[in-house]
């Protein structure tokens, strides 16, 4: 029993010292709007379309047009300009595996499809009907692509 009660007026001791040393945090003594010293506000997580749009500025900055470049010279079917375009498009794809697009504004996957396509025919390792074939359905592929991000971005 004596046990017991030593242990109670530990227990209470330590309560009483703790309220005494945590004044100040206390809640009743924040003013309304204010938050006490030492804690941060909780960030506010991005909507998908706030990710996007900073992805957008940021690391995908020029990719979608780049992207979309290659999209038109394999759909005209000029194979200079489908050179030209890759060539052009090898830093963006590189920038792209870095900073891919947030996966929330592709929910389908289309943007990874995309990426291994062009990197496979922008490699420039194969010849020019190598490159077309690596296109092959790209048009349609970034043309679901860009449905897709215009639905997150409004």
């Amino acid at each position: 029993m004596k046990r017991i009660a030593l242990a109670a007026g530990a227990a209470i001791a330590a309560l009483a010292g703790l309220a005494a040393c945590t004044h100040a945090a206390a809640p009743g003594s924040v003013h309304p709007g204010q938050r006490p010293s030492g804690q941060r506000a909780a960030a506010l997580p991005l909507t998908c379309a706030q990710q996007y749009s900073a992805w957008v500025n940021a690391g995908g900055k020029g990719v979608l047009a780049a992207l979309h470049a290659v999209s038109v010279a394999q759909t005209a079917g000029n194979a200079q300009a489908l050179t030209v375009a890759l060539r052009e498009a090898r830093p963006a794809v590189a920038q792209a595996a870095l900073h891919p697009v947030p996966a929330c504004a592709d929910r389908r996957g289309y943007w990874t499809v995309l990426l291994m396509h062009v990197n496979a025919a922008a490699d420039g390792a194969g010849s020019a009907s190598s490159a077309r074939a690596a296109l092959t359905g790209v048009p349609a592929i970034e043309q679901e692509l860009t449905a897709e991000l215009k639905s997150v971005s409004g």
